[in-house]
């Protein structure tokens, strides 16, 4: 069993389902490119499992319980980390993206990558809302 697969199978039992949003623009007109009234965007998800981390606590078990807290009873979620595992997603996520958790979409600040060689591992997204 590889890093990726051990990645996977943690992320799933111990996460809940989220979604990577990504967007395209299309220019209109392409002598425009600055904008146009033609100028269209699309969004497309990438359904994945993600981990919620409490990044302020101090230690695993404050961290898995403010975890618990985040599924039982969503809250507003400041300085959290969501980590999702890199071989689910088909393309890598952007600070551009958004997370969706549910109802709530998030604004993903940072990303950080855990390798195994040239193997993306874990995606590590720092979000807020």
């Amino acid at each position: 069993m590889s890093l990726a697969d051990t990645a996977v199978r943690l992320i799933a039992k111990k996460g809940r389902p989220v979604s990577i949003r990504s967007f395209t623009q299309t220019v209109g007109d392409p002598a425009k490119p600055w904008g146009s009234a033609t100028d269209s965007e699309t969004s497309s998800d990438d359904s994945t499992m993600g981990v919620f981390i409490d990044e302020n606590a101090q230690d695993l078990e404050a961290r898995l319980s403010a975890v618990s807290r985040l599924v039982i009873a969503p809250v507003e979620v400041n300085g959290v980390q969501v980590y999702v595992a890199g071989r689910d997603l088909s393309a890598p996520p952007t600070t551009t993206d958004k997370l969706v958790d549910g109802s709530r979409v998030m604004e993903i600040l940072k990303v950080g990558t855990i390798w195994d060689g040239a193997t993306p591992v874990v995606y590590i997204l720092k979000v807020r809302n």
